[in-house]
């Protein structure tokens, strides 16, 4: 895998490490794209860290096993996430003198596909995704709670994997390169659109004001 990074981050957007993975365990539906000799092929399922450990090596997955990119399960990957993202006026900076921009944060992982085949290696990925999936419910549901011939009927027609993390890259590009003024009337803008993701993106935008505000 190449050392320099592929994703472009001005300084003024970049993210810690930890917050990058805090975006994959809050949003872990992602776009898994693999390259072949047929070409690129991309996939969006849930992927989720294989443990709780800080620093968890491995994403785990699976996808149908009558996808065509079921087929090409090894080697480099690329897992792409996507959080909360906005579109931004020029009308709503003081003055109405910028130009459009979004708002968006997004994560990439890049590392080394390796199938687990077994019934067992199947069989805790579709465990490990429901536990982290239903956790925070009152009332999680398990996989020990399906019917066993179910869950024995369902493994065949599905391939895990686990994904090997080599580096993680993302962005979280929200205007803190603007002035206060035009980050505070931003804000107030996305909040009074009511559209999907905009007041998600202006609380986003309080947190992480350059001062710490």
């Amino acid at each position: 895998m190449p050392d320099a990074p592929a994703l472009y981050v001005p300084p003024a957007f970049a993210a810690p490490a930890a917050t990058l993975r805090r975006w994959i365990a809050r949003r872990p539906f992602a776009q898994l794209v693999t390259g072949s000799a047929q070409g690129l092929q991309a996939t969006a399922t849930p992927l989720v860290f294989a443990s709780d450990a800080a620093e968890e090596p491995f994403l785990l997955g699976h996808i149908a096993g009558r996808n065509p990119q079921a087929k090409v399960l090894e080697g480099p990957a690329l897992a792409l996430f996507r959080g909360p993202d906005a579109y931004v006026s020029p009308r709503w900076y003081p003055g109405g003198t910028d130009l459009p921009t979004w708002n968006y944060v997004a994560v990439q992982v890049h590392g080394m596909l390796e199938p687990l085949d077994s019934e067992a290696g199947r069989r805790q990925v579709l465990a490990r995704t429901i536990s982290v999936m239903e956790r925070d419910r009152p009332t999680p549901w398990s996989l020990d709670e399906a019917q066993p011939e179910r869950v024995t009927a369902l493994l065949p027609h599905i391939r895990a994997f686990r994904l090997r993390i080599n580096r993680i890259e993302g962005i979280e590009k929200l205007s803190q390169n603007r002035p206060e003024p035009a980050r505070l009337a931003l804000m107030a803008a996305l909040q009074d659109t009511g559209a999907t993701g905009a007041a998600e993106v202006a609380a986003l935008m309080a947190e992480r004001r350059p001062h710490g505000g």
